[in-house]
């Protein structure tokens, strides 16, 4: 992502960014601009100022499950790899390329 938020910086360009958990709420929700997402990272940092020292007992494990909770509709989408070997293969390894 640095590069390209570098070449992006010359052509007057909104610079990127990636997380895709919540990339993926925010599109499961039906967000369409850079808005919703500055709005959802202020949610995130009242909600990591405010609860973020009730959660340091939590074990690691706990905190590790609350992600792949979060992350399931992504890795569900392993279901459709078979699909996609049917349908094209170059767009099948380009999935798993991305994926991994």
């Amino acid at each position: 992502h640095g590069l390209s938020n570098v070449v992006s910086s010359f052509f007057f360009c909104i610079p990127n960014s990636a997380a895709m958990a919540r990339t993926g709420l925010l599109y499961s929700c039906g967000a369409k601009t850079q808005v919703a997402c500055l709005i959802s990272c202020g949610f995130i940092l009242v909600v990591i100022y405010t609860m973020g020292p009730l959660l340091y007992w939590l074990p690691m494990c706990v905190l590790a499950s609350i992600i792949v909770v979060g992350l399931k509709g992504m890795l569900m989408q392993f279901r459709d790899l078979k699909k996609y070997w049917n349908v094209d293969k170059i767009d099948w390894v380009i999935w798993v390329l991305t994926y991994v």
